[in-house]
């Protein structure tokens, strides 16, 4: 594997949580999917953030197998998540339920039952999904094992060169123009998304300028490229 900054690494690693959302959207099982990857992975409701799906490396991180977990609740994460860090979650599920598009990272500290040490730092990427009930999709490697971990997540995850290339460009885009974007993809004009979205032709013209912009659009095949690409439409 070529060195990759730590830029690219972050990179990486939202477009994996992309990815693996993408991969499940089809029908891909969970576990047959995740268990592979030697990080936690896990599926929590958008209501309350508790627990509805881990991976192996989680219960064996942790300590904890899925039955318990569903049974102890909202006690997994006092008894895993350092108390400073438990008193972000609040905030980051406000953020989860503002932001539908976009793939967010926080740190936090974990107890790994595994190291029978003290808490733990550890990355975590999530994205709210499009999965029944929404519910957010969460990826949390060890930072210090970043580099080590590419080749074994890309043996799992599909790799769509363009996807990852591009997956910068789209996470600047706002929800409305990711809205526009899917219209334009389904063969929408400017009247018929005014009509749609009760906005200006004036309002939708410069959204269509923003994407252009952002997305370095240059033609409707660059802009269907990103529609397809990024599951906004199917063909």
């Amino acid at each position: 594997m070529a060195y990759l900054t730590k830029r690219e690494l972050l990179n990486r690693f939202r477009y994996y949580t992309l990815q693996l959302e993408s991969q499940l959207l089809r029908g891909d099982d969970f576990n047959a999917l995740t268990d592979a990857i030697p990080f936690q992975i896990h599926l929590n409701a958008a209501n309350d953030l508790s627990l509805l799906a881990t991976n192996h490396a989680f219960t064996e991180q942790l300590g904890y197998q899925i039955g318990e977990i569903r049974e102890l609740g909202w006690e997994v994460f006092k008894r895993c998540v350092h108390p400073q860090s438990l008193d972000l979650y609040p905030a980051l599920l406000e953020r989860a339920k503002r932001r539908t598009s976009a793939i967010f990272t926080f740190a936090h500290q974990l107890f790994i039952r595994r190291r029978k040490s003290d808490y733990s730092p550890v990355v975590t990427f999530t994205k709210p999904t499009k999965l029944p009930g929404g519910p957010l999709l969460c990826l949390s490697p060890l930072p210090h094992n970043f580099g080590s971990m590419v080749d074994k997540v890309q043996q799992v995850v599909e790799v769509d060169q363009f996807k990852l290339n591009n997956l910068s460009r789209f996470q600047q885009l706002t929800p409305r123009e990711i809205e526009i974007l899917r219209l334009l993809g389904e063969g929408c004009n400017n009247p018929q998304i005014s009509e749609q979205l009760s906005i200006s032709r004036e309002t939708v013209a410069t959204h269509r300028k923003n994407l252009k912009s952002k997305l370095d659009i240059h033609s409707f095949r660059d802009l269907m490229r990103y529609a397809l690409a990024f599951g906004l439409i199917k063909i």
